[in-house]
């Protein structure tokens, strides 16, 4: 079956800018973005299963420091966009409406109002002093990733992405010590006398 493909991605996002459904500094933006974000997937690998959190949080870690916390959400948001216009173009070419670049309209000069694809939230990373975050399956908090930690995601249960900040250089004890005390957080069931 034939799916949608990273190689296709940047494809579409050339014939977007050639075609004018997007200028070229978003196209530009958006394949920059691609390019980065999806740097471990295959050319030809289904890129519609990709989680692009994860996939933002998995380059963040292999390259610390590179990128300011503002800079991966908006490449988070960039990718999301890209890859959400190639595969609506995908599913109906002949009726494919390209996102709004806000021009005057023909009729009567007035701006359209700009229709962006749903993208997730953008959350703020957790400030130093911040003593309690909550993240949610739909607004998981990106952690402080550093020349010696990494951010690790976790997909725990369907609808839930957990996330777990480590030294880059986790010992043996060091895991099992977190690992009890994970252990501590699970909740008895009802009834359960253990």
């Amino acid at each position: 079956m034939d799916v949608p493909t990273k190689a296709g991605l940047l494809r579409f996002l050339e014939t977007a800018v050639d075609k004018g459904w997007i200028n070229k500094n978003t196209g530009t933006s958006w394949k920059t973005a691609a390019n980065r974000v999806l740097e471990t997937v295959g050319e030809h690998d289904d890129i519609s299963t990709v989680d692009v959190r994860a996939a933002v949080l998995q380059f963040n870690n292999r390259h610390p420091g590179m990128m300011s916390a503002d800079s991966l959400r908006a490449y988070e948001q960039r990718v999301t966009q890209a890859v959400s216009q190639y595969v609506q173009h995908r599913a109906d070419p002949l009726n494919y409406k390209a996102p709004s670049k806000g021009l005057p309209s023909a009729k009567n000069g007035a701006k359209k109002t700009a229709e962006k694809p749903a993208s997730p939230p953008v959350v703020a990373a957790p400030s130093p002093q911040s003593h309690t975050t909550h993240a949610t399956p739909d607004k998981p908090v990106l952690g402080t990733v550093t020349d010696t930690s990494l951010a690790l995601p976790f997909p725990l249960r369907p609808g839930f992405l957990a996330q777990v900040v480590i030294p880059r250089d986790l010992t043996k004890a060091e895991a099992d010590r977190l690992c009890a005390f994970i252990q501590t957080l699970a909740q008895l069931p009802v009834g359960n006398n253990e």
